[in-house]
């Protein structure tokens, strides 16, 4: 792997921890109803900004930064900065406020799961390449999910009123991160990871 390569996936996965944990800090800030609000509002003028773009009417420093966080897969094929509307952003806002609507600790499993877990399971793999399958590595993907478990059950140790899941939970977390890692979702896993978090949520508390 180049390190062209891996300074690019550095600098989209510093964004995408960094937006991550921006959006929580605001969640607690300013409470729940407030954020949805502004995540909403966030969100269509996203999507307004790159329909200009895909048009080419979006401004130099819009289209320069959404070529730089784009994967070369993103722009199908394309040379300049009118590449395809590129959706991850807005998923990963999707998916963090259809988690917003979870308890505070699911909803921060789930955080945790989006930024650190997925960041962890594309470096983790593209700097010690273990175990290749697809285009992804197992050593990623075991990184993220044992990462992500303990730092739950870390939180949930200093902070309990806070961040304290069951044990059971916690280890469906760490799964569900492996599992959505190994599948070809692309950016849908920000959908597919607080689905699945808030599907097991219900689960746990009608057993």
């Amino acid at each position: 792997m180049s390190a062209e390569t891996i300074q690019a996936e550095l600098r989209r996965k510093g964004v995408h921890v960094g937006l991550c944990f921006a959006l929580y800090a605001c969640f607690l800030l300013i409470g729940a109803r407030a954020f949805r609000i502004i995540l909403s509002v966030g969100m269509l003028s996203y999507i307004l900004l790159e329909l200009l773009r895909v048009r080419g009417y979006a401004g130099q420093l819009w289209a320069s930064m959404a070529w730089s966080l784009s994967r070369p897969s993103e722009r199908g094929g394309a040379r300049d900065t009118r590449f395809p509307f590129l959706l991850s952003p807005l998923l990963l806002a999707l998916g963090l406020g259809l988690a917003s609507m979870l308890p505070h600790p699911y909803f921060f499993a789930a955080v945790l799961a989006m930024s650190i877990g997925d960041s962890l399971a594309t470096l983790v793999g593209l700097a010690v390449p273990r175990g290749a399958y697809m285009s992804k590595h197992l050593s990623g993907t075991l990184a993220a999910g044992i990462a992500v478990g303990l730092l739950l059950l870390f939180f949930g140790a200093i902070a309990p009123s806070l961040y304290s899941l069951p044990l059971v939970m916690v280890a469906l977390v760490a799964l569900f991160i492996m599992l959505v890692d190994m599948l070809p979702l692309q950016a849908w896993d920000n959908i597919v990871l607080p689905l699945l978090i808030a599907a097991s949520y219900f689960l746990v508390h009608a057993l």
